[in-house]
């Protein structure tokens, strides 16, 4: 069952399924603990996994739901894409009854599809993120301002000039759209190096300084409620520890830690 997933992917799923069997969880995901129970974890991925990472994994997915609630709250959205889902479970976390789109390479794809992950209105897409044919059809099935686009845990493990390209084909096809990624800050990237490079899942670049500069510049536009200062205020009030959420509340302070932090993206497309 383990063939075509990622360690990547393991290690979120674990991190959701901890979280969903946290007395205080921050969401529930009873799909995450039943499919990791069916697939396993490899012990050799002990070493590499910790408290830490079940945190502020379990972090950046409420909050990514919650990003999404709030748009679809908002705005009339009749399609939500995630690319390189992995293995994850938002549609059924969200329960959203709308269009869903699930794209990932075949083998996870594949995988996906062992574990039977089905729903009405959903499906299934084997490409790549970096296939154009993905942006074609979504911008056929819905109206571009209609349209979610996530994109968690997967830009920084893409070269920046296929980032970028990628990107330009958004903005020309799938301008209006909501879109929400994570970056690695430039804070963080030598440890984040280190770390993915350990799992055999390097990264390659971080968002430069200032953060919300570097926002801009990836072409997004703000949308009300979802401010990236608010959203860095909201991420550190969900550290559990009090001496980290101290020390890191305190770091946050600093204009120079602020620019440089890793988050969360979020905005509407703007036109080339």
């Amino acid at each position: 069952m383990l063939e075509g997933v990622s360690k990547t992917a393991l290690f979120t799923l674990r991190a959701r399924a901890e979280e969903h069997a946290r007395k205080n969880r921050r969401f529930a995901d009873p799909d995450a603990a039943a499919w990791l129970e069916t697939l396993g974890w490899p012990p050799e991925l002990d070493e590499h996994y910790s408290d830490w990472i079940q945190t502020k994994t379990a972090i950046r997915t409420a909050q990514i739901d919650r990003m999404v609630t709030h748009c679809c709250a908002q705005f009339e959205v009749a399609q939500i894409v995630e690319l390189a889902c992995g293995l994850s479970s938002r549609r059924q976390r969200l329960g959203f009854d709308r269009a869903w789109i699930d794209l990932d390479l075949p083998e996870v794809i594949a995988a996906r599809e062992r574990l039977r992950v089905r729903g009405e209105h959903h499906r299934h897409v084997a490409l790549s993120a970096l296939d154009p044919a993905w942006i074609d059809a979504v911008a056929s099935a819905a109206p571009p301002a209609q349209t979610i686009v996530i994109a968690e845990g997967l830009f920084y493990y893409l070269p920046l000039d296929e980032v970028e390209a990628l990107f330009a084909a958004m903005r020309e096809r799938l301008a209006g759209a909501v879109l929400i990624f994570d970056v690695i800050g430039a804070m963080d990237f030598e440890a984040a190096k280190r770390f993915h490079t350990q799992i055999e899942a390097p990264i390659h670049w971080a968002a430069p300084p200032p953060f919300e500069a570097a926002m801009h510049a990836s072409g997004l536009d703000v949308i009300e409620g979802l401010e990236p200062d608010a959203l860095l205020d909201e991420a550190l009030r969900e550290i559990q520890t009090f001496v980290a959420r101290a020390v890191l509340s305190a770091f946050a302070r600093v204009k120079m830690f602020r620019d440089r932090r890793s988050g969360t993206m979020v905005g509407r497309l703007r036109p080339l």
